[in-house]
């Protein structure tokens, strides 16, 4: 049986873990609240408000916006709530593209890691802020590294279900741009667009 989903009462809860994470100015205001309940929905697992909102477990969540809307924040909070054995990591993507500038294809390994032992599987990631990476060199090597990453992840989830989580201030036209169509397909198939009003301006001014 789908249990009660009580989306008034976990409002409550969030703003006060948003609080305790981020200062008494965090606030939720009425337009983060669509987010916010397909959010919920998602890592509630509650089947009945899923389906009524169109949401996949099988799939991860993007989280699309403006700067400043709450991306980030709102998957940091959610995070909160998760048991410990299943909270995502959170990693820029900038620190990402950085670490490839030290470290090469390693780099690409660490977050693409395939399935050796069978009890062991590569980690879930959040990749916060799609976009604002730079390409990177490595050895006179320009890669994409979110590009590969993102297309390696998509492999691990269609044979082994691998979630993977973004925020990203890029809209359609923008990621098939940077990124290209493939990866652009690849993301609407893997995750659970979750867009912010475009309305929204920017909450940290």
């Amino acid at each position: 049986m789908t249990k009660h989903f009580d989306f008034t009462e976990f409002l409550k809860k969030f703003e006060a873990k948003g609080k305790a994470l981020y200062g008494e100015k965090y606030q939720i205001e009425n337009c983060d609240l669509l987010v916010l309940e397909k959010m919920l929905a998602y890592f509630d697992c509650n089947e009945e408000k899923a389906a009524e909102l169109n949401v996949d477990f099988a799939k991860g969540v993007m989280l699309i916006g403006k700067i400043g809307v709450g991306k980030t924040s709102a998957m940091r909070v959610f995070r909160e709530f998760l048991r410990s054995d299943a909270k995502y990591i959170i990693r820029p993507c900038r620190e990402v593209a950085f670490e490839f500038l030290s470290n090469g294809t390693d780099t690409l390994f660490r977050y693409t890691e395939k399935w050796g032992d069978k009890n062991k599987r590569p980690k879930d990631y959040c990749f916060d802020d799609l976009g604002l990476e730079s390409k990177s060199n490595y050895f006179g090597n320009n890669v994409n590294v979110m590009r590969e990453i993102i297309l390696s992840r998509y492999d691990l989830y269609v044979s082994r279900g691998l979630l993977t989580h973004f925020t990203s201030n890029l809209n359609a036209s923008q990621i098939t741009e940077m990124y290209g169509n493939e990866v652009r397909s690849r993301l609407r198939e893997m995750c659970n667009i979750i867009p912010f009003d475009t309305t929204i301006e920017d909450n940290r001014k």
